[in-house]
């Protein structure tokens, strides 16, 4: 796509987020939620139009070339993030669930379950570009280890001795029946070609021959073209993939072709614009320097001699705070200060209404940031006269008479209301836009693209490159604030000097008051113990180099989340329930929210709820591991392996353990963003650990216990494990702040796994066209994604490929194998969900529901006649 279709997207976000901004804080309290229910439907259908907002700046940042402009963009896109997961910690607060039923709010704004995807940023990996480099580089000098996807998952039954005995009878009859079969054909073929020679044809005529020829070339060359252009129309409408040997007609490929051109473009103008700060600023302190210093020097001097003008004396050098504003000048026109009765007055009045702060260089009595002349300057008539004036005005008990009779005018209004006024619902309560930190910030980046970009002339400008005139005005002002610096010294000398000649020329010699001593400092209270280092003397690189010769330091592999297949449960999300059983997809959004985004920009506020630890639970095959390297792979987040499996035999001993949480910590923090995985938590918290596994997995669980409380930053811990409920698990749940269950895929997903691991295994989908894969997805019921993976790799090898032309796969080759596998243990479901429902945000759920659900004609908000009733039996 061009620039101006980036830029038309620009605009339309800037027209959606002020609407967006109108809808999240409506003027009239009518259009305000009321209640719960009212306040969940108006948070959700925020957060469904930001993401809609995300996707098109997100969009409109990764492809526009004008760095000015991407400088805006990408802080108007954080924003947006933040103010993002703001509605979705809300919305999670108000319905006690981390998944949602949408379906409503989707029809109503005429979008579908995908248009709730979640993309991660790109920028989260571009950013981190060279620092991504230099850690690979490290990782492969020191032979790191990968974070391998557990592939010990079996789901094909043991072979026995007799059952192979059996296999290489059968093969090896095939064997012989092939060569003989093939023997007797090329027996036949010879007695043919024998009589064929014996009974030869005259030779047909040239003409018919040719005829016969062209007859044959035609049709060959018609239907090639009615092949293809159906197979285009069947691209165009998505009913058949693109070929993959013909790039050049696929949009996709195009697409990426024309992103990478213009990522090159967006590196080459970063570069120039970089260039020309540099550039601009020495012309401008050759060019303007010496006049800004003149100029400066100039207005000090005439601010100076006119306070002398009006004072008699001359004034202190303004505070650091008021002369380092960009926009503070000195020639400003000098007002006389008040008297001091007035001033008392004033103080008084705004002590009275809660004003006591003042901002630097704005306060009475001051002129310029300067201290204002005493009073005995003034003539003491005039005081006097102030001073019984301001008596006639009124003294302490008018004010508190007047404070007085407003308090007992309030109790009287309040006593008229009465019970009403009790029952009226406070429009503030809820309120979603309270306390956010990220709707200004929105606002502000609205405003700076109104004011300098929305009616701005680019025609000259059609590359897109840099604005030399925005960069000069920041300049000249970055120039001036370096001069004031420098020059201000000199000044103050003069300023001072000034002041010793024209004491010494009126011979007052003022004698100093002495200062009072200060006063002793307070002992203070003796703080906690700082936690020895026991790594004081060694830098992060050979700790970083340690780890990871030690196997804890690991590269993951390299996996996204848009290479997940799966797919949105149409008719599970369609059904209103009391638990909210998730799909993959709503996982998707889950692990985005919770861990990439978190993970991926610094700009988190305190508003939202810190999420520094997840457990990932559910069945062997379902992917834990693989969302573990997807989420590192997007945050590009430094791995350690704090596995028992991983650690057994390393660092032994108390002091040995002790040692190595406290590397893995410390070079975590320092190396942000970090992931710290463990895999098989339970077994940390284990009752009773199996005999048959030596690797001591208790031994880390008290210090990770105490490090896991002090978790800050961009630092992650995540465990997973297949069998939560065998351990301890109030202590696993309160190591981890969130407990997310990975499902088992539904239909939807399984007839797409299907698709993809056959296309995957066998290439191209069109060949394999005899394979019902309704039948085999209904089949395969309740199976994890690996035991299709492992199914389609066992069926569909190199050698049956090669055969597949003559003799089609189909259906029947996949159930032969499919009834060779492990059943699936169904009771497991049970205890997952089991777990599931007793997970501290279910409980709670589940309490709102039943507590509704009891006795619908007595629910009043909490109010009314049975609330009273209630009351009343309790006297």
């Amino acid at each position: 796509m061009s620039n101006a279709t980036y830029i038309r997207y620009w605009n339309e976000v800037n027209d959606d987020l002020r609407q967006q901004l109108e809808y999240e804080s409506p003027q009239d309290t009518a259009l305000m939620p009321k209640d719960k229910a009212s306040s969940f439907q108006h948070i959700a259908t925020i957060y469904v139009k930001y993401i809609q907002i995300y996707k098109k700046i997100e969009q409109t940042y990764d492809q526009i070339l004008q760095p000015q402009k991407r400088r805006v963009i990408r802080e108007i896109l954080l924003a947006v993030i933040g103010r993002l997961l703001e509605a979705k910690h809300k919305m999670v607060e108000l319905e006690s669930s981390d998944f949602f039923v949408l379906s409503d709010i989707l029809l109503d704004l005429k979008l579908i379950p995908e248009d709730l995807i979640i993309p991660v940023p790109k920028f989260f990996l571009e950013d981190r570009e060279k620092q991504l480099e230099i850690n690979k580089s490290i990782l492969t000098a020191c032979n790191a280890k990968s974070l391998d996807i557990d592939k010990s998952t079996q789901y094909f039954m043991d072979l026995s001795l007799i059952d192979a005995i059996k296999i290489l009878q059968i093969n090896e009859r095939g064997r012989q029946g092939y060569i003989r079969a093939k023997y007797m054909d090329d027996l036949k073929k010879q007695a043919k070609r024998e009589e064929e020679m014996e009974n030869n044809m005259d030779e047909m005529d040239v003409g018919e021959a040719a005829l016969k020829i062209q007859k044959i070339y035609k049709g060959y060359l018609g239907r090639n073209n009615y092949y293809n252009v159906k197979r285009k129309d069947h691209q165009f409408l998505s009913m058949m993939p693109f070929n993959s040997k013909n790039n050049d007609e696929n949009p996709i490929i195009k697409d990426q072709k024309n992103r990478e051109r213009r990522k090159i473009l967006q590196k080459q103008y970063e570069e120039d614009y970089q260039q020309a700060l540099i550039d601009i600023k020495e012309k401008i302190k050759k060019v303007e320097g010496s006049d800004m210093k003149e100029t400066f020097q100039d207005n000090f001097r005439q601010w100076y001699m006119e306070y002398k003008r009006v004072f008699g004396k001359f004034p202190e050098f303004p505070a650091d705070k008021t002369w380092q504003q960009p926009d503070y000048k000195f020639n400003e026109t000098i007002v006389v200060p008040e008297t001091e009765s007035a001033t008392e007055e004033n103080d008084k009045g705004k002590k009275g209404k809660g004003g006591g702060k003042k901002k630097n260089g704005d306060s009475e009595g001051k002129v310029d940031g300067t201290t204002a002349p005493s009073t005995a300057d003034i003539k003491k008539s005039e005081t006097s006269v102030d001073k019984s004036e301001a008596g006639q005005s009124g003294g302490t008990d008018s004010t508190g008479n007047e404070q007085g009779d407003s308090k007992k005018a309030a109790g009287a209004k309040k006593t008229k209301k009465g019970k009403k006024a009790e029952e009226e619902v406070d429009p503030e309560e809820w309120k979603t836009d309270k306390n956010s930190k990220y709707i200004p910030l929105i606002k502000t980046g609205c405003e700076i693209y109104e004011q300098d970009w929305k009616n701005k002339n680019e025609k000259n400008n059609f590359e897109q490159k840099h604005d030399s005139e925005i960069i000069k005005n920041d300049k000249r002002k970055e120039v001036e604030s370096e001069i004031k610096v420098r020059v201000v010294e000199i000044l103050k000398e003069e300023l001072k000097n000034l002041k010793l000649a024209l004491e010494s020329g009126k011979g007052k010699k003022k004698k100093g008051k002495k200062g009072k001593k200060g006063k002793k400092g307070k002992k203070g209270k003796k703080g906690k113990k700082k936690e020895k280092d026991l790594t004081a003397g060694r830098t992060i690189e050979s700790l970083y180099e340690e780890l990871v010769q030690a196997g804890i330091i690991q590269s993951p592999v390299e996996l996204h989340l848009k290479d997940f297949v799966c797919d949105y449960n149409i008719l599970e999300n369609t059904m209103d329930k009391q638990i909210v059983e998730p799909c993959l997809l709503d996982l998707h959004q889950i692990l985005t929210e919770y861990c990439i985004l978190p993970l991926g920009f610094d700009s988190v506020s305190d508003a939202i709820p810190k999420i520094n630890s997840v457990l990932l639970f559910g069945p062997k095959g379902v992917g834990k591991n693989a969302y573990v390297n997807a989420i590192a792979t997007e945050t590009s987040a430094t791995v350690f392996n704090l596995s028992p499996r991983n650690t057994m035999g390393q660092y032994p001993g108390k002091a040995g353990v002790a040692k190595m949480l406290h590397m893995v910590f410390k070079v975590a923090e320092a190396c942000q963003p970090a992931i710290i995985c463990i895999n098989e938590a339970e077994m940390v918290f284990a009752k009773k650990v199996p005999k048959d596994n030596p690797s001591d997995p208790k031994r880390i669980k008290k210090g990770l216990i105490k490090y896991a409380k002090k978790l800050k930053g961009k630092i992650l811990l995540i465990g997973t494990s297949h069998k939560p409920w065998d351990c301890d698990t109030k202590g696993l749940l309160s190591l981890f702040k969130k407990s997310i269950m990975i499902p088992k895929p539904d239909y939807n997903t399984r007839y797409l796994l299907w698709k993809h691991y056959i296309k995957y295994y066998g290439g191209d989908w069109s060949t394999f066209r005899f394979v019902n894969l309704s039948l085999l997805t209904k089949l395969t019921d309740k199976f994890p994604a690996g035991a299709i993976k492992a199914l389609c790799e066992r069926v569909i090898t190199e050698k049956r490929i090669t055969t597949n032309k003559m003799k089609p796969l189909d259906t029947n080759e996949f159930i032969m194998q499919l009834a060779e596998m492990i059943p699936i243990n169904k009771e497991d479901d049970k205890l997952y969900k089991n777990f599931f429902d007793k997970l501290p945000i279910q409980k709670k759920r589940i309490a709102f529901f039943t507590e509704s659900d009891e006795d619908p004609k007595n629910k009043k908000d909490g109010k009314g006649k049975d609330a009273k009733g209630k009351k009343g039996k309790k006297k």
